[in-house]
């Protein structure tokens, strides 16, 4: 896929330029990655305690599910406020997620350029063009 998009959007911008591309491509992966690295630490003890609420609603949930008497109403309740976390996770880390996203697009568009370096490392003319293969 990356691939594809190299090819067809930047078949005509000059090596330079893609090169000058990959190098801003792995200093702001680097960044990002260290900035990633530091929000997780920063908030190790929030994920641990958003880990644990969620495997406490799970299994509440899962014992709900298999009792049947009338106390097991609350499993409306508890599905009501787990949509209510799941709204305010969103707000709070969505930015975060997005960025993640972002992140992993350009580590596969530079995947690409690190594995397709050889045709940029090439002169531009040299090599051997399609049209000068013997196929037969």
């Amino acid at each position: 896929r990356s691939e594809c998009y190299l090819g067809c959007v930047h078949r005509d911008t000059p090596l330079e330029k893609l090169r000058d591309a990959r190098k801003h491509l792995e200093t702001h992966l680097s960044r990002g990655h260290g900035q990633l690295k530091a929000l997780v630490k920063e908030n190790f003890g929030r994920f641990i305690s958003c880990k644990n609420t969620i495997e406490y609603i799970r299994v509440t949930l899962k014992h709900n599910e298999k009792d049947t008497s009338s106390d097991s109403a609350g499993t409306r309740h508890i599905m009501q406020s787990v949509q209510e976390a799941e709204q305010e996770v969103l707000r709070m880390w969505g930015p975060l997620l997005e960025r993640q996203d972002s992140a992993d697009r350009v580590r596969a568009a530079l995947g690409a350029l690190k594995r397709l370096h050889w045709v940029l490392a090439a002169p531009p003319g040299g090599g051997i063009g399609a049209a000068d293969v013997d196929y037969d």
